[in-house]
């Protein structure tokens, strides 16, 4: 149990101080981060109460197998690059395709 509670809290603390950097980043106001990362942990407090109620009820393993189908169903966008830009398909080469001969 106490291993839960601390985990949770390291993972609630990480962003904290990465939110200057997010905010020079993204060019957006510390309102809008700090907003950000409140909605996270609502979101994050309403979800902890649903789904223990949910794996009560349907099962640990049910949950987590339509979690892992879940994430691997939903396309994420490409993740930008060091220097901020935005990749996109259209910017990617084809790989050469090895010839048999």
């Amino acid at each position: 149990m106490v291993l839960a509670v601390l985990g949770y809290q390291v993972n609630a603390t990480m962003p904290s101080p990465a939110l200057p950097d997010v905010i020079e980043r993204l060019g957006t106001t510390t309102a809008a981060a700090g907003l950000s990362q409140t909605l996270s942990f609502l979101m994050a407090a309403i979800g902890q109460v649903t789904l223990a109620r949910l794996s009560d009820r349907r099962g640990a393993l049910a949950l987590l197998a339509v979690g892992v189908v879940t994430s691997l169903l939903i396309r994420r966008p490409e993740p930008a690059t060091a220097l901020g830009e935005q990749g996109g398909e259209s910017e990617k080469q084809p790989r050469p395709v090895p010839s048999h001969h």
